[in-house]
């Protein structure tokens, strides 16, 4: 391996996370295959993660818990925990990493890219480095994590991918092409099964295929976003890790729920989008935003989804347009002949709550201020006495089918990996 790179970007991915953690807080099954699920007293019972040794039972993401449990009788279930996931991730993130580097990217609760570009750009020593804060997190967490080194964010996720757990990847410009071209093209970021589909009756089927695929082919299948995959899957990606003190802006805020009992009819859907939108507007407010579109996903109990979105006449955070707009949306587009498992709302298009927007002349004004005026009301009250103190009465007809999970109220939030 020659020379240095131009750039040193780690990224970092905590092993098995959630099943991890318990693992970690609770030693005696450390050694025992242990996975992590939902509530399944509220239809929420699918494996989110597992560790490596239930993983090599069997055990898969996306499993319901019976399946899971006929595959690996012995194995240990936990549910979810999200509050003791925070922590772990904080202190990973915002304790640890953040001694080796003020570049510090967080993409998830278990990912962060760090850039230690003033530090080092030869890869053994980055991988010294790595190997460094690797021991500092299994000293202060009890956590592997495994670390992709490249000069590029999209490589060094790549890396991080390769081998696991406790793993150290370097990806250079003398050996990408055996390690990352030779990879199923979906192994690349942002590439879903239907793209990979779309991609194969093309007969490009590797990252290298997408790499060196014809000029304009891609754009021609896939509009922009065509070129920007084959930069991707030729790494030329020069995106900055962004400082530990960056805020993300939101591009959507989102609310969904498994429901305890399937929705049958309109009603049932009425109450639940209600519910939804509540807790939405909520989180707008508490992110001074507002949003211009309002995108509903429903789930039907044979697991089909479909997602469908639309225009408010206002920006607004107010419960009520959120709420009646997804259920016009709701209206139009579904025709109720299946009864459904769960249902969500999106806010879309999100503005700065003090941002100049064009009026409408027919538009009640008024109104439009009051409405705003009694919701911020709502939130004083709710900041005091906590969100249930004040709930609409639709809210309470089906407490079973419109409360949610504990962890209700946490931000559901999504944005890019900021590549572009």
């Amino acid at each position: 391996m020659n020379g240095c790179l131009e750039r040193t970007i780690l990224h970092v991915d905590i092993d098995g996370f959630h099943a991890n953690v318990e693992c970690s807080r609770d030693p005696s099954i450390r050694d025992k295959p242990v996975a992590v699920s939902g509530d399944w007293t509220r239809r929420k019972g699918v494996i989110t993660a597992r560790n490596m040794l239930a993983k090599y039972r069997g055990v898969n993401a996306g499993q319901c818990t019976k399946e899971a449990l006929e595959i690996c009788p012995e194995l240990i279930i936990k549910q979810r925990n999200p509050q003791l996931y925070k922590e772990y991730s904080n202190e990973i993130f915002h304790n640890t990493l953040t001694k080796y580097s003020d570049f510090v990217e967080v993409c998830s609760e278990d990912e962060a890219w760090l850039d230690i570009t003033t530090l080092t750009r030869n890869p053994y020593e980055a991988r010294k480095i790595a190997k460094e804060f690797q021991a500092d997190i299994k000293e202060t967490t009890g956590l592997t994590c495994s670390v992709g080194i490249a000069d590029n964010k999209i490589y060094s996720k790549i890396g991080s991918d390769l081998r696991k757990p406790a793993a150290c990847t370097i990806i250079t410009p003398e050996n990408y092409k055996e390690l990352v071209w030779t990879l199923p093209c979906d192994k690349l970021l942002y590439i879903n099964t239907k793209t990979k589909r779309r991609l194969g009756y093309a007969k490009i089927h590797t990252i290298g295929d997408v790499a060196n695929a014809p000029e304009g082919l891609l754009e021609c299948l896939f509009d922009k976003w065509g070129w920007y995959m084959q930069r991707f899957a030729n790494g030329n990606v020069r995106s900055p890790v962004k400082h530990k003190n960056y805020i993300r802006p939101n591009k959507s805020i989102g609310r969904h729920e498994t429901t305890i009992r399937d929705m049958v009819t309109i009603e049932d859907v009425r109450k639940v989008l209600y519910a939804r939108a509540e807790e939405l507007a909520y989180l707008l407010r508490q992110q001074r935003s507002k949003c211009r579109t309002v995108q509903v996903t429903i789930r039907e109990n044979n697991l089909k989804s479909c997602a469908r979105q639309g225009k408010l006449e206002m920006p607004s955070f107010v419960t009520g347009h959120i709420a009646e707009k997804a259920i016009e949306i709701f209206q139009i587009r579904y025709n109720f002949t299946t009864p459904l498992r769960s249902i969500g709302i999106t806010a879309c298009d999100l503005i700065p709550e003090n941002e100049s927007i064009q009026m409408d002349l027919f538009y009640d004004m008024d109104e439009y201020d009051r409405q705003e005026r009694l919701e911020r009301s709502i939130d004083r009250l709710r900041d005091i006495h906590g969100f249930d103190v004040v709930r609409r009465a639709i809210v309470y007809a089906d407490k079973d089918l419109t409360f949610g999970s504990p962890d209700n109220y946490s931000l559901h939030l999504t944005g890019d990996y900021n590549l572009i």
